[in-house]
């Protein structure tokens, strides 16, 4: 073509310079289409499989959600039973009472996925996860999703106050009795319903002795009641959430 060009171009033949050029610059413009193209394929499969991704992860989460509205409700019951018995003149209750105010501080650090959703947005592949309106649902999920983990399972006062009273001996005989169980029929984590730890009678009177004498021990469990019951009421809802969220965006991927 070049040599075409030249020739032409010392015949002083200008309309076969112009077919010349023009073809040059359809060339262009179609290679320049095809890259286009190409790009935009790719651009889209990325986003296509970030979609699966995110999609897989907000279903996880929709299960650990209700792990971990489970978990909760046993915990609050347990601090319910010890509001219940804070008052209580010490005797043969002093056992079950130390139970259920070690139980209302059990927390279960679990943090929600979001490494897809981070991944896409960071590498600016979430504009091809789906339309504007599947987007905006997705990015509203994980802003609740951050808000859930500024809530759920935290260190709160009540519980740094009744492990710094209860004696460890006795800490630790609750955990190996009462602690946190793997159910192996859903494998997921769950506090056990009922469990009678290894303490003595004088060691349930000392240990409800100190938790009942701390100062302030009642405001912070009201306080934790408050927290767990906030934390209950969202936690089916963010649940709920992501339940739908996951079968819409699934049926739009079919």
């Amino acid at each position: 073509m070049l040599g075409r060009f030249r020739a032409r171009f010392k015949e002083q033949d200008w309309f076969g310079v112009g077919v010349e050029l023009l073809i040059v610059a359809i060339g262009v413009f179609l290679g320049m289409q095809v890259s286009n193209w190409n790009d935009a394929r790719v651009a889209h499969e990325r986003g296509q499989t970030y979609r699966a991704q995110i999609i897989a992860d907000i279903g996880a989460n929709a299960r650990e959600l209700s792990v971990l509205f489970n978990y909760y409700a046993e915990v609050r019951r347990h601090a319910i039973a010890a509001l219940a018995a804070l008052d209580a003149p010490a005797g043969a209750g002093d056992a079950q009472f130390v139970v259920d105010a070690f139980q209302a501080t059990q927390i279960l650090p679990r943090p929600l996925t979001h490494a897809a959703f981070d991944e896409a947005s960071n590498t600016g592949a979430f504009e091809n996860v789906g339309v504007a309106a599947e987007r905006r649902a997705i990015s509203d999920y994980y802003l609740s999703v951050a808000s859930i983990a500024g809530s759920v399972g935290h260190e709160t006062s009540y519980r740094e106050l009744v492990r710094s009273r209860v004696p460890p001996i006795v800490q630790e005989k609750v955990q190996e009795a009462c602690g946190d169980r793997s159910d192996t029929a859903s494998f997921v984590t769950i506090l056990p319903a009922t469990c009678v730890p290894d303490v003595s009678a004088a060691e349930a009177t000392a240990a409800a002795w100190s938790i009942r004498t701390a100062p302030g021990v009642r405001d912070a469990l009201v306080r934790q009641i408050s927290e767990l019951d906030q934390d209950l009421r969202l936690l089916p809802v963010l649940s709920a959430y992501a339940r739908v969220l996951t079968q819409r965006l699934s049926r739009a991927s079919g």
